[in-house]
C-alpha cells in the first residue's frame, strides 16, 4: 500500500516530469494507426525515477548521452505499464492539478480501450495469427477523438501560445 504522502509527492514529479497522453503511431503494413496510452517520467536524476518502478513496476529506459565533452548528464525515462496505468492514474488523479484534465481523458480511453473486442487475423506467423484485424472507421473515430482530446490539453510552443491568445514576444 502506497502512503497518501508518497501518491503526492509522485503526483508532483508526474506534473514537472511527466508525460500523460495518448500517442499515435503508424503501424508497419495496416490502415490504421495504433493508440496507446503513453505515461511516463524523465529526469536526469535516477532518484526520482525509482520510486516510481518500485511503486508501480514498469520499466526504466536509460538514454546515455554521447555529448560527454560537454558534460551532459544520462537521462532515465520510466515507462508505465498498460496493466498498471489505470491504477497509477486513478491513485495520482486526487492529487494532480496541471495534469488532472489530460488524465481523466487518458482513463476514460482505456476504459473505452477496455471494452473493445480484439478481432485477431488468422494465418502465419508462429501461432496461427497475423496480428490483430483493422479497426472499423467508427472505432478509429472514437480514438482519434481521445487523442485529439488529449492533444489539446497537453499544448506545446507556439500552438500553446495561440490557445492563451498570447502574442510572440
Amino acid at each position: 500500500m502506497i502512503s497518501k504522502e508518497e501518491l503526492a509527492w509522485q503526483a508532483g514529479i508526474m506534473e514537472g516530469e511527466g508525460t500523460i497522453t495518448i500517442a499515435r503511431s503508424p503501424r508497419k503494413n495496416r490502415p490504421s494507426y495504433v493508440f496507446k496510452a503513453q505515461i511516463d517520467v524523465c529526469n536526469t536524476d535516477i532518484r526520482l525515477i525509482l520510486p516510481f518502478k518500485e511503486s508501480w513496476g514498469g520499466y526504466i529506459h536509460c538514454h546515455k548521452d554521447p555529448r560527454k565533452e560537454k558534460k551532459w548528464k544520462d537521462v532515465f525515462t520510466w515507462h508505465c505499464s498498460v496493466n498498471t496505468a489505470t491504477i497509477f492514474l486513478r491513485s495520482l488523479l486526487p492529487y494532480m492539478k496541471a495534469k488532472h484534465e489530460v488524465s481523466k481523458v487518458v482513463l476514460e480511453f482505456l476504459d473505452y480501450r477496455s471494452l473493445f473486442k480484439h478481432r485477431f487475423l488468422r494465418g502465419g506467423g508462429k501461432c496461427g495469427f497475423r496480428g490483430s484485424a483493422p479497426l472499423s472507421d467508427e472505432e478509429i473515430k472514437h480514438r482519434e477523438y481521445f487523442w485529439n482530446k488529449a492533444r489539446s490539453l497537453n499544448p506545446k510552443g507556439q500552438y500553446a501560445r495561440s490557445l492563451l491568445n498570447l502574442k510572440e514576444a
